[in-house]
């Protein structure tokens, strides 16, 4: 016999794990309040709901029993690990030689503690003073691993970034461009990767589209536009950065060229709330019961995603026609 508690946590556990209707509830309690405290530890918006939805993915990939007893619990301990890792890798960043990594389970010293705290606060008032669409930070270990691969993303960021902060007198490596074959070959084999898989997970949003299948063809929808921008960024730059925001994506790939602009209108209310609507599919349309999505915004959002992909296509055509030129 078992006491009501624990009949109220197995009822709470599915043979996959924490049900999906007990998961929307808590996205909607606790998804506010990981941004907030987020907000606190992590100064771009982009990554504090990047961390959130992968914290969201984790508990909802996750067959814990412990998930379901206290969700909230379990959603701040991998947020607690995905800050870990994320200090982590900035100590391995400046890391010379032998110099020791500690892992997360260790705590770190007090003068660590404070020195992470002291460029927390120097990167904040740095970066407040830069204009928003500018706000990009890159550590030290990312820019020369950049430059070593000839990716012209980190050529503009040594050209035009300011450094905000170095614990020692490190220089950027110097750039080295790739040969005009290698760089070829790479936009090449990028667009074959990225094109074709966004193209059919397009089809298979279309067929979601066409029997009812409404939040699923939002995500894929999502996924489509996601790998088109992933695509652009690495043919024309051999860079792309591992997030699945939307916005952001777009306006880094709006940056390569205005051809991609116009495929979002965005002069209306109506306009942006709907392209709003497919950067949350990539939570809400799997996790969330009150996500909701009609046909009719199905239907706009895929025609303007096909405009996105022609001019994407064109783009990297030109582009790896460009670097064919150079051979």
């Amino acid at each position: 016999m078992s006491s009501p508690g624990q009949g109220d946590a197995s009822r709470a556990v599915s043979a996959d794990g924490i049900e999906h209707h007990l998961l929307d509830a808590v996205y909607r309690a606790e998804a506010p309040r990981l941004i907030r405290l987020l907000k606190r530890r992590v100064w771009a918006e982009d990554e504090r709901h990047d961390i959130v939805q992968e914290a969201f993915t984790r508990l909802a990939e996750t067959r814990s029993a412990a998930a379901s007893l206290n969700p909230a619990a379990y959603l701040r301990g991998i947020v607690r690990h995905l800050l870990a890792d994320r200090t982590r890798r900035w100590f391995r960043a400046q890391a010379v030689g032998s110099t020791e990594i500690r892992t997360c389970d260790e705590p770190l010293p007090p003068d660590a503690v404070a020195e992470i705290n002291e460029m927390r606060e120097r990167y904040r008032a740095a970066v407040d003073q830069l204009p928003p669409k500018t706000r990009e930070v890159y550590v030290l270990q990312e820019v020369n691993d950049g430059l070593a691969h000839g990716r012209y993303f980190f050529m503009d960021v040594v050209r035009d970034g300011i450094a905000l902060y170095q614990l020692d007198d490190s220089e950027l490596h110097t750039p080295r461009p790739k040969s005009p074959d290698a760089a070829l070959e790479m936009a090449e084999e990028y667009f074959e990767e990225w094109f074709p898989t966004a193209m059919q997970r397009f089809a298979t949003a279309k067929f979601g589209i066409e029997q009812g299948y409404n939040k699923p063809a939002a995500f894929d929808l999502q996924q489509t536009t996601e790998f088109l921008y992933h695509c652009v960024l690495l043919v024309c730059t051999f860079y792309t950065p591992h997030v699945h925001n939307l916005n952001f994506l777009r306006n880094q790939a709006e940056k390569i060229s205005g051809s991609l602009v116009p495929a979002w209108p965005r002069s209306t209310k109506a306009d942006r709330a709907r392209f709003e609507k497919l950067k949350d599919a990539y939570v809400k349309a799997r996790y969330s019961k009150h996500y909701r999505i009609s046909k009719d915004e199905l239907n706009w959002l895929a025609e303007h995603i096909e405009a996105l992909g022609q001019a994407v296509h064109e783009l990297c055509q030109t582009r790896i026609a460009e670097l064919r030129s150079r051979v």
